[in-house]
């Protein structure tokens, strides 16, 4: 576990197309719950720190951080348009970031 978030292209290959990182995030297993924009533009995941991080894919740059969660972020859904992302930790508080 190197605390990276990998996109791959083809799962049948597994060979990852984008390495996201940052110094701060931290995941507690080989998979994380993070999804993408409806553009696919934008990546989100979820923290065991409670912070959710947003990269830019083809950057591989965060974008932003955002916290509110105390505990670890085990959900989050972007809204069909794009504009709002909903996230949800291990405690059920639920937070939609506009």
């Amino acid at each position: 576990m190197d605390n990276s978030l990998c996109v791959f292209n083809d799962i049948n290959t597994m060979v990852a197309s984008h390495y996201l990182k940052h110094n701060e995030f931290r995941t507690r297993s080989v998979w994380s719950r993070s999804c993408f924009s409806p553009t696919a533009k934008y990546a989100a995941a979820g923290s065991i720190d409670g912070a959710v991080y947003i990269w830019d894919v083809m950057a591989e740059k965060v974008e932003k951080v955002l916290r509110s969660h105390t505990s670890t972020v085990t959900g989050m859904a972007w809204s069909k348009p794009g504009n709002r992302l909903a996230t949800c930790d291990q405690t059920g508080f639920v937070v939609m970031w506009k």
